[in-house]
């Protein structure tokens, strides 16, 4: 709104504003905000959609809507939700330094995984040839497996001084592909799994800011508004378990090495189904036992994001791809997808 509403104009717009959320339960807020600026300008209003926007999250967290609802208890922070640790305080209190598995409901059987977005240094060709897929086989489950940002800004590494200016830029263009995923996919479970990328901007508040980082209101799925499209955060330390497979980013185990015996060495290490991203170079690996029995598979997704990024010139051994799984009497049937110069190829044992 552009001037503070009167008493009258203010209960006006509450009425309003209930019969929108009541309508529109599970639409996304900044969504929601356009339609309503849309609507309502259209009849001489003159909202603006922050301040709607703003309106509507409030109300929204006051209705106990807000997943992430929290309250003190003898000085630390105890989440409602059980299940839901934010591990930023993980190195602090050994209670939190296990988390259970995340195990996805069977009924979640047609899943697309992506990995290594590293928005703003994203591929919109692979990205949007993964879409494309999952839309057509009516996929009911989106993983983003691990560094959906690049965040070179918040990392130990070197980078250009320009790269601090536009650090909000980035943040959004990231919150409008998780708004638009939402959009194509509105009744779909969406998991966003934190990668090293994403974690660089939990640490720079730990290491510059120490006590905005013991505020859950900077933390990252808070700035992206995953609440808002009801996406759900996986913490690095947390791993997903789907059917017979797990599914983790990797930069745990991953250090470097040559990358077409990436799968194998990750395997050997595991020694159990994976599905793995970090490494930018789609390629797997199955251990035979006897009788020719599969033991276990490990597969890793290729990159959805540039291969030659600004700060890293030369670039390095990378393969776009993506991954699409059907769960059928509880296993995994994996489709590891690499473009190869546009091609598409299955990559199969």
């Amino acid at each position: 709104m552009s001037q503070r509403m009167n008493k009258a104009e203010r209960e006006e717009f509450d009425i309003l504003l209930n019969k929108y959320l009541s309508n529109n339960p599970t639409t996304p807020s900044r969504t929601l905000a356009r339609m309503i600026v849309d609507i309502e300008n259209e009849r001489g209003k003159n909202y603006t959609v922050d301040s709607i926007r703003s309106l509507i999250r409030y109300r929204r967290l006051a209705a106990g809507q807000d997943k992430r609802e929290m309250r003190m208890r003898s000085g630390k922070v105890v989440f409602d939700n059980p299940t839901y640790r934010d591990d930023y305080t993980i190195l602090d209190d050994p209670e939190l330094s296990e988390l259970p598995d995340y195990i996805i409901d069977q009924k979640y059987d047609r899943v697309g995984v992506m990995s290594d977005l590293h928005i703003p240094k994203h591929n919109n060709g692979i990205i949007d040839t993964a879409i494309n897929d999952f839309v057509k086989r009516d996929c009911n489950c989106i993983i983003l497996n691990g560094d959906v940002l690049d965040n070179p800004q918040f990392s130990k590494f070197s980078f250009k001084p320009s790269y601090t200016s536009r650090t909000g830029e980035w943040l959004d263009q990231a919150e409008y592909f998780l708004e638009s995923l939402r959009m194509t996919f509105p009744d779909a479970l969406i998991l966003f799994i934190e990668g090293n990328h994403d974690a660089w901007y939990k640490r720079y508040l730990w290491n510059r800011a120490e006590k905005l980082a013991e505020d859950p209101h900077y933390s990252l799925e808070s700035r992206l508004h995953l609440s808002d499209y009801n996406i759900k955060w996986i913490p690095e330390l947390q791993l997903v378990k789907l059917a017979d497979y797990y599914v983790y980013h990797g930069h745990m185990l991953a250090k470097g090495g040559q990358l077409d015996t990436a799968a194998k060495r990750l395997l050997n290490r595991v020694k159990t189904n994976s599905i793995i991203g970090h490494m930018h170079y789609a390629s797997m690996h199955q251990d035979i036992g006897f009788n020719d029995t599969p033991v276990a598979t490990v597969h890793i997704s290729g990159s959805m994001s540039t291969k030659r990024p600004s700060y890293m010139a030369y670039g390095g051994k990378s393969r776009h791809g993506y991954i699409n799984i059907d769960v059928v009497d509880g296993k995994c049937e994996v489709e590891n997808v690499w473009l190869d110069r546009g091609k598409r190829k299955v990559i199969n044992c």
